[in-house]
């Protein structure tokens, strides 16, 4: 079988394109078998030879399941506790066509494993304390828990988290699994949550909202294409416009400052939660976000009222998580979406902290079941969540075919920051990262100084939770 790497979507993209053309065109608005490979094995079949290469197109969800072993849990109940409800769950006689994929999903994994997947729904603010009093009793309080970056956090930092690198069964490098993401989540040996084609995590990447009655909407979707969308670019575009952020002045700091793809605070497989010695670098791009949050371009509103003003025309951009579309599509053709634009030109589309993962709780009855389960989710849903949840926004959304291709390249660049993961939890993650940021960026504070200021807290972190 070719290893298809997350990022490799050419065929995939091609024949996306294709499709979005014809729909345009013609007004279109409106586990098989069980085998006892490992999990994420590459076996070839038994005649190669006479094997045709694999394309994204060939490979169907029963086909990234059979992937995975199999197994008989004889109509266990498989609960995943979820702050947002119908993500995991069946809907009956559905027209929809990101509900239908998530039912297939669901079908196929019970029918593979014998279980039953069910929701838990729970409030975020309620989520913790429920799950620490079943650690602290010693009770399994889910088999999976899907919650927002902080929340994940804050039960990785009190121990109610289970290090994936340490669950059986399960490979975040797997040719199913969103490996690019799987590594940016990592320091050292540890990772404590999947944010993937599971989870449904692209919705929470920031992009830009356009007017185009106040922009020139082809220019900016050459930029786009061109990698020359910058922030300097997206500045000059803002002039006469305005644009907002539909989140904090200090969320669209960090996520500006990420579009760099240089992280203050470093880690990846292998290698220790550490600062980044290159403080000139660190410092460089401050400024640069530093001339965007000063421009006069900038509307401080927010939220509600940043969407308000957008959508009454007064504004030209609006900044903010993807899964806004939703909200603004009854101004049908009046907007479009880019990729956030990035410090030097490359697409970076950085999630949100609002963004929801799934991970395990440190209490499991059978480890080896649940990190089973998890891995046949996760194959299960590889690419075919992502694509129906494309197309809905092609059809229903959207009015062009630009915009459209910005969908995908937004959904094929995304990019989670270690700082922005782990900070909702680790005060001295945050002091290095998150906070470090905002205090370059507003105090004109150097990396250098807030570096040697937090490095011992930092260190002591790192060889306590990141090993």
């Amino acid at each position: 079988m070719r290893r298809i790497g997350h990022n490799t979507h050419t065929t995939r993209s091609c024949i996306g394109v294709i499709l979005i053309c014809t729909a345009l065109l013609l007004g279109s608005c409106g586990g098989i078998g069980q085998g006892d490979d490992p999990v994420g094995s590459n076996s070839a079949p038994e005649d190669v030879s006479k094997t045709p290469p694999v394309t994204y197109d060939e490979m169907t969800a029963e086909e990234w399941l059979s992937t995975v072993r199999g197994a008989d849990y004889a109509d266990y109940e498989f609960t995943i506790a979820t702050s947002y409800s119908g993500r995991f769950t069946t809907v009956e006689n559905t027209e929809n066509e990101v509900e239908k994929a998530r039912n297939k999903r669901n079908a196929l994994v019970e029918n593979k494993y014998g279980i039953k997947i069910t929701e838990k729904s729970v409030r975020e603010s309620e989520m913790i304390n429920a799950i620490l009093q079943s650690t602290a009793a010693g009770l399994q309080y889910a088999d999976l828990v899907s919650a927002s970056m902080q929340t994940l956090s804050k039960l990785a930092a009190d121990g109610a988290l289970t290090n994936l690198y340490s669950l059986p069964y399960y490979d975040g490098t797997a040719e199913f699994c969103n490996a690019s993401l799987h590594k940016g989540a990592t320091a050292g040996h540890t990772c404590y949550a999947v944010f993937d084609d599971l989870t449904e995590v692209q919705e929470y990447t920031w992009c830009a909202f356009f007017n185009k009655a106040k922009t020139d909407a082809t220019a900016l979707y050459q930029m786009a294409k061109s990698s020359t969308w910058t922030w300097d670019a997206f500045l000059a575009n803002a002039l006469n416009g305005g644009f907002a952020a539909y989140d904090t002045k200090n969320s669209l700091i960090t996520a500006a400052f990420a579009t760099s793809g240089i992280e203050p605070v470093t880690g990846g497989y292998g290698n220790a939660l550490s600062q980044n010695e290159n403080v000139e670098a660190l410092d460089n791009i401050a400024s640069a976000v530093k001339t965007l949050i000063n421009s006069q371009s900038y509307d401080s509103r927010r939220d509600d009222d940043a969407k308000k003003a957008f959508k009454n025309g007064e504004i030209a951009f609006l900044l903010a998580p993807l899964h806004l579309i939703d909200e603004l599509k009854d101004m049908s053709d009046d907007f479009g979406v880019l990729p956030l634009p990035s410090y030097d030109g490359n697409t970076r589309s950085v999630l949100d902290g609002d963004a929801r993962g799934i991970a395990v709780p440190s209490d499991q009855t059978d480890s080896d079941r649940t990190g089973l389960i998890l891995t046949a989710l996760t194959a299960a849903s590889y690419q075919h969540i992502a694509e129906a949840k494309i197309q809905n926004h092609i059809y229903f959304d959207l009015r062009d075919n630009d915009s459209a291709l910005s969908i995908r390249k937004i959904y094929d660049t995304q990019y989670i920051n270690l700082g922005i993961l782990y900070s909702g939890g680790y005060s001295a993650i945050s002091a290095s990262s998150q906070n470090a940021i905002i205090e370059a960026v507003t105090k004109d504070a150097s990396f250098g100084k807030i570096f040697s200021r937090e490095k011992t807290r930092l260190e002591t972190i790192a060889n306590k939770y990141f090993r």
